[in-house]
């Protein structure tokens, strides 16, 4: 009884140790990082509802979009390669009127989801989950009709060539609960180009988007400036037209031409 027990017991010492063994192979052969600094697909320097740190100003309309937020890897696997990375994403979409000197904030958007991308070469494909609502705010509480509710989760898929400083993507997606209903498919697709090199480098992207329940038209957005550092400081021109931004307000076209700072701080 002794005997077998003993027999068990060095088979199963036997079994941990080649387990552990494999483990350290593929360990050997991988890289699993905590907390990395960057992710392996580009952030989009055109897309107006990329969470960042930004803020457009729009002077023949006297309005002021601001962004607040931004991209945390949470951890990132190599192996030879393959990158895969694991992180979390959110922002808030502010959108301002200049009126008597005050500035009132009309509309506060806010998302927050998590977000899988895989690099291979100079392949890219990024899955998103995210939830997304709409919100009036005191440039618009005084209103006499009730606002309507702005809200939905969705999921989309990107996929793109990374090939230097450009990065070409087209992205689809579907929501699973809306309000208000809609139907049709996401859309999106766009080219952007960074250089590689120098204190400043030129920076420049267009980007595609149609979304039913953004309003019942398309989103074309235009960068074009400069950026610097390794996190970079973007600072240019951009250009807006489509569905205006807020959730409250995706039914008044607009046609904006003005001046834009961006910045990631979390990330990339």
């Amino acid at each position: 009884m002794e005997r077998g027990a003993s027999t068990r017991h060095t088979v199963g010492l036997a079994g941990l140790v080649a387990v552990s063994l494999l483990l350290t192979g593929h360990v050997a052969r991988a890289n699993l990082t905590w907390l990395p600094s960057a992710c392996p697909t580009p952030a989009l320097i055109a897309d107006p509802y990329e969470p960042r740190m930004a803020l457009a100003y729009f002077p023949a309309h006297e309005h002021i979009h601001a962004s607040l937020g931004g991209l945390l890897p949470m951890a990132s696997y190599t192996r030879d390669s393959l990158e895969v990375a694991v992180s979390l994403e959110g922002g808030a979409w502010l959108e301002l009127k200049i009126e008597d000197n005050l500035f009132p904030m009309e509309t506060v958007d806010g998302s927050f989801g998590l977000r899988i991308d895989a690099a291979k070469h100079t392949w890219r494909v990024a899955l998103r989950v995210t939830h997304w609502s709409a919100h009036l705010a005191d440039g618009d509480s005084m209103v006499s009709y009730p606002p309507r509710a702005v809200s939905r989760e969705y999921g989309t898929l990107e996929a793109g060539v990374h090939p230097g400083g450009f990065y070409g993507f087209a992205r689809v997606g579907a929501s699973w609960h809306r309000i208000p209903e809609t139907s049709g498919a996401m859309v999106a697709a766009g080219v952007q180009w960074t250089g590689e090199s120098g204190t400043w480098r030129p920076a420049f992207g267009v980007h595609y988007d149609y979304d039913p329940a953004r309003g019942d038209g398309p989103t074309w957005s235009v960068f074009a400036g400069a950026e610097t550092g390794g996190r970079p400081l973007r600072l240019g021109l951009t250009w807006w037209k489509g569905p205006g931004p807020g959730g409250q307000h995706f039914n008044q076209h607009v046609d904006r031409f003005g001046i834009e700072m961006q910045i990631a701080p979390l990330s990339r």
